[in-house]
């Protein structure tokens, strides 16, 4: 068991350090979770499990890593499967799968309620939760979330603790997304030069604080500034996963809108392009981020004047996000917004029309929906009159 703790350690620094490395840590870990099984290591064999999970797996190793916890004495099988629940949570969030998300995160909110209060667990179990929130846009949600045990971590873990850190990045981002960036931005400022403090100016998770950095610098016109931030975040992840990791799109997609409000825009086409080619091929076409490159792509192509392509682009995007949200979202709204547009600039005003009375219905539906989302529906609808 000694050994196997220490390979367990091992593989969990290898899969931080070196996700580049997916394909040999992911069966270094398929060989641990062998020999655990072979050897009725279950505790291990189910610790393992969730490192499958935080690989790229889902369904499937959940269960089996439940399937694994029944070996345990009863009162270790619900503890040791809670990292392995949050891990396979994060992975469904991720892939929009949001009714599965929530079914695995109900049995994490019982136990944590019932022994773990105000434990590593519990803040772990909080940021899942508001981050489940936020993909689904329901932002002052999440944003109560992460305020109410914000003192709570802190005060647990230390302001300077990995899980505080992430507390403030999220809430970074969430107030960004609310149209508050100037509050974000502050926020984000002081978050990067606590962690540059205690980790260095390299530290891993300044990645996405600088990535976040960006998009509320851009929002307020300070262009120059958020290339340098999102430049930032580029170089810290390349060095951790490579130019082609999905995880860069969030950077090819941010400098491609920066590089558009600069006017310049063959390169912003070119940032676009590459950001799309690596969702579609590591995250799938219908995923949040890959509709999220294509609203993008969208807006850069009506400005250049092409509207057809504009309009392809937003339907993409729109299909994607009406199949993946419910009526509590105005993400769909968004999309629609884009394809009236784009509907407009190609004359078709009865299709344009149909599109701006379903955002307009949907943003009066859904929570937490941006006021410049609002804004840009009633610059369609009176271009539309």
């Amino acid at each position: 068991p000694l050994e196997l703790e220490l390979e367990l350690a091992r593989l969990e620094h290898a899969h931080e350090r070196l996700a580049r490395r997916r394909q040999a840590t992911q069966a270094e870990v398929n060989s641990l979770q062998l020999r655990a099984i072979s050897e009725g290591l279950w505790l291990y064999a189910v610790r393992s499990a969730g490192l499958r999970i935080s690989s790229g797996g889902g369904r499937r190793e959940l269960a089996l890593a439940e399937a694994l916890a029944a070996h345990l004495p009863p009162h270790l099988q619900e503890r040791e499967l809670l990292p392995v629940r949050l891990h396979a949570a994060r992975v469904f969030i991720e892939e929009g799968r949001f009714e599965l998300a929530r079914e695995t995160l109900a049995p994490c909110r019982a136990l944590v309620d019932e022994s773990l209060r105000d434990t590593p667990e519990d803040f772990e179990l909080v940021l899942v939760e508001s981050l489940l929130q936020w993909r689904q846009g329901v932002y002052d949600a999440a944003a109560s979330s992460l305020r109410a045990r914000l003192a709570d971590v802190q005060r647990a873990l230390g302001e300077d603790s990995f899980l505080a850190v992430n507390f403030l990045v999220n809430l970074t981002a969430i107030e960004q997304e609310r149209g508050r960036p100037d509050e974000a931005i502050e926020l984000m400022q002081e978050t990067a030069r606590r962690v540059e403090r205690v980790d260095g100016p390299d530290a891993l998770r300044l990645g996405p604080i600088f990535n976040n950095l960006g998009l509320a610098l851009m929002s307020v016109g300070r262009l120059e500034e958020a290339e340098r931030a999102v430049r930032r975040a580029g170089v810290i992840w390349t060095a951790l996963h490579g130019a082609d990791h999905p995880q860069l799109a969030f950077v090819y997609t941010n400098l491609g809108d920066v590089y558009a409000a600069m006017g310049r825009d063959e390169e912003a086409a070119a940032e676009l392009a590459r950001a799309l080619e690596i969702r579609r091929a590591g995250l799938g076409e219908q995923h949040p981020y890959t509709a999220y490159t294509h609203l993008s792509r969208a807006r850069l192509f009506l400005k250049t004047g092409d509207p057809e392509a504009a309009s392809a682009e937003a339907t993409a995007a729109l299909e994607t996000r009406a199949a993946l949200y419910d009526e509590s979202s105005w993400l769909p709204a968004e999309a629609r917004v884009e394809l009236g547009r784009a509907l407009l600039a190609r004359g078709e005003l009865d299709a344009a029309r149909a599109e701006a009375a379903l955002a307009r219905a949907a943003i009066e539906r859904s929570t937490g929906a941006p006021a410049e989302l609002g804004a840009a529906l009633t610059r369609l609808e009176a271009a539309l009159r």
